[in-house]
């Protein structure tokens, strides 16, 4: 039983890295998954949270250099990055400590992630046809536009919408182009998904028994895994090519789910 709970683990964990950082929502695919493979209650949940640092780890060695300031050459460029993230987290603070447990409690749901799937794929395509890409480099974004990108963000609250693609398509709505907005967003999640992860196993981590930690293990080394061998090409797909595959992809499974549960 444990070996399966472990390989329930790993596939969890490569689903987490796979869509972390995609604009297809991470926590939406995990709420749909987890339909099939999930763990006991109220371990699944931590479980969901806390995987994610797997994937941020993955993200913090890719772009390191955008968070040493000890090592940078650019230090002014790190100091930059550090100071728009603090204010485009700001927004997501505030509304996860007020309203995040009511947000779980009642919107984690596979109609919600549905909805959510096709209402952010407009938006996403939306931001794209709109953005006028004046905004090439992370280090010239600034501060009302870091505040813009954080609003933005706020969209992901509702699971299903993405992160990434809400504070992707903020960022091209606020000049960022493609590749930039997405830069942002990665440099963006590691300190928003660091504290959600830390939260966690501050408030239930001493509960785990040594299996559930072996269970977390597993699964953050495949999120790791998975989002460090996909950051790098869907950076450069984006570089080149639109967000369209992954708008359609949105459309046709927010699709195929609304006609599961209706039907």
């Amino acid at each position: 039983m444990f070996y399966v709970s472990l390989l329930k683990a790993a596939v969890l964990g490569v689903v987490e890295g796979v869509t972390e950082f995609l604009p297809i929502s991470s926590t939406g695919h995990l709420i749909i998954v987890n339909q099939w493979i999930r763990f006991s209650e109220p371990f699944n949940a931590s479980f969901d949270v806390i995987v994610q640092m797997g994937a941020i780890l993955a993200v913090v060695i890719l772009f390191w250099n955008e968070y040493n300031i000890f090592s940078s050459k650019e230090r002014k460029h790190v100091l930059i990055n550090y100071r728009n993230i603090i204010i485009a987290l700001i927004p997501a603070i505030i509304v996860g400590a007020t309203l995040g447990d009511a947000i779980q409690t009642y919107l984690f749901s596979v109609l919600t992630v549905s909805i959510m799937l096709i209402l952010g794929a407009l938006f996403l395509w939306y931001a794209e046809r709109s953005s006028s890409g004046t905004v090439r480099k992370v280090g010239s974004i600034g501060s009302l536009t870091a505040l813009k990108i954080g609003l933005f963000q706020l969209l992901s609250y509702l699971p299903g919408f993405s992160r990434s693609a809400a504070s992707i398509g903020g960022g091209m709505l606020s000049g960022l182009t493609r590749e930039t907005a997405a830069q942002f967003s990665f440099i963006l999640g590691a300190p928003t998904l660091l504290a959600a992860g830390g939260y966690e196993l501050l408030k239930s981590g001493l509960t785990f028994t040594m299996q559930e930690w072996a269970i977390l293990l597993v699964g953050c080394l495949f999120a790791f895994l998975s989002a460090y061998l996909v950051v790098r090409p869907f950076l450069q797909f984006v570089s080149q090519k639109s967000y369209k595959p992954f708008i359609i992809y949105r459309i046709v499974l927010g699709t195929i789910l609304l006609l599961l549960y209706f039907f």
